[in-house]
């Protein structure tokens, strides 16, 4: 508004100067006009005395005459002389406006012979008008002038006031689309009352951040309670479960083997050692499940947490479902690749443990949703390692039917990719799920970022994931 205001002052005072222009030019003009008259009564007077002489009618001719006209006729009535310009005649509407049109004056000239000329004086009151009319005119035009810069000027300040909005909208944006580098991306504003909207924001923004952070490591300690339960039953599962299903088979071998036997307890005997061997599998299954192979318990060294070990977990996993697939089951495939091509030390890639165990319960749930409700044929398993990056892909597609409703709606429904998700966040990570192969399916896939090997060599040493 002061950028304004100094713009319409400096046209009021360009209005004002060019009004005070044009009055003196006025003025001038009126003041020759009047000298003019004057020069003109003297010129009549010598007229009479010299007649009609061309330097009498020279004389009169150069006088500067201001809206009105002199004709000098002689005694036959022909024109002798014309000073000053012809009469300016406007349109019959312009004189309904403004007035009466030409005006004439006949007075006689006596001349030296005897004769007597006519002088006739005709008035021009338009000419007045379009005189003051083009005054009116000038300064119609320069406040026009004034009026288009102070919109130009009101428009720059306002594009450059308003531009940060759109730095805002874009700030804003990052939030919903939890991409908070946008907001550390957003200049100071140049506009107080924006800055207050920024500061706002990034205070917004931190406090998100903060509460993110605490939900993180609850759900982090909860599936770290949810690590040790599957430990502790597995414990139990094998060394109580495990044991009495083995001392019960040996009981069964032994009353085989004791002479004097019916058929019918024979038959009874062959049934309970076929029970007792089924619940030894399916007990070997669920310890599969509930501690997979590779990772370390209480008292055991900890194995080498590669890419390689993560590698035989996903392979062993892989088996256990094929071992229990029935034909209507999908085919299970497994990839893992170096997105350089250079896949000589991708093996020995070291990963956090807690990266490593998280990446088996991610595959481990899909796997379980593929088998249970996607209704496909086969399925693939992809991990890829970036070095460039320092990035690790997870992927996991079929070509079944897909999700029902979308995203959301399966969250909903609780068909275990809420678990997925809720891990991949806790470990960090990217999660995106889309359509699978042609348009068919699922493609479930994450992407992790990895710590410096100095972190992760760390992690290796500590051996257990916190």
């Amino acid at each position: 508004m002061q950028r304004v205001s100094w713009v319409a002052a400096g046209g009021l005072l360009l209005l004002l100067l060019g009004a005070g222009v044009g009055m003196r030019m006025d003025a001038q003009r009126e003041m020759e006009a009047t000298l003019a008259l004057v020069r003109l009564q003297q010129a009549l007077h010598e007229l009479q005395q010299q007649g009609l002489q061309p330097t009498a009618l020279a004389a009169l001719q150069k006088l500067p005459l201001r809206h009105m006209s002199l004709e000098l006729f002689d005694a036959q009535g022909q024109q002798r002389l014309v000073v000053g310009r012809p009469a300016v005649t406007l349109p019959a509407w312009a004189h309904a406006l403004w007035g009466r049109g030409v005006q004439h004056l006949d007075v006689g000239v006596p001349l030296p012979d005897g004769q007597r000329g006519v002088a006739r004086f005709s008035t021009s009151p338009d000419s007045e008008l379009l005189e003051a009319g083009g005054n009116v005119l000038g300064l119609l035009l320069i406040l026009a002038g004034v009026v288009l810069l102070c919109t130009w000027v009101m428009r720059g300040v306002l594009a450059r006031t308003l531009a940060p909005l759109a730095q805002l909208a874009h700030a804003i944006e990052g939030i919903e689309r939890q991409q908070p580098q946008w907001l550390a991306q957003l200049p100071p504003m140049p506009v107080a009352e924006f800055e207050l909207i920024a500061q706002a924001l990034r205070q917004l923004v931190q406090a998100q951040e903060q509460a993110q952070s605490a939900r993180r490591v609850l759900a982090h300690r909860l599936l770290c309670l949810q690590e040790d339960e599957r430990q502790r039953v597995a414990r139990d599962l094998h060394d109580e479960t495990g044991q009495c299903l083995t001392a019960l088979r040996v009981d069964v071998h032994w009353l085989q083997r004791q002479p004097h036997r019916s058929a019918q307890v024979e038959q009874v005997l062959q049934d309970v050692g076929a029970h007792v061997s089924a619940l030894q599998t399916g007990v070997r299954h669920l310890l599969r499940r509930l501690r997979p192979q590779g990772m370390s318990v209480q008292g055991e060294s900890p194995p080498a947490q590669t890419l390689g070990r993560l590698s035989q977990m996903v392979e062993q996993l892989l088996q256990g479902w094929r071992a229990a697939a029935h034909p209507e089951r999908p085919q299970l495939h497994f990839e893992l690749r170096a997105e350089d091509g250079l896949s000589t030390a991708l093996l020995e890639v070291v990963l956090p443990g807690e990266l490593l165990l998280g990446l088996y319960r991610i595959t481990q749930e899909a796997l379980t949703n593929v088998m249970r409700h996607a209704q496909a044929q086969q399925a693939w398993v992809h991990i890829s390692h970036d070095p460039k990056r320092r990035q690790l892909r997870w992927r996991v597609v079929d070509d079944g039917l897909g999700l029902q409703g979308g995203l959301d709606a399966a969250l909903c429904r609780g068909s275990g990719l809420a678990g997925v998700k809720e891990r991949v966040w806790v470990l960090g990570g990217a999660f995106s799920a889309d359509s699978g192969l042609q348009g068919r399916g699922l493609a479930l896939q994450a992407w992790f970022a990895l710590p410096a090997h100095s972190a992760a060599a760390d992690e290796v040493q500590q051996g257990q994931p916190r």
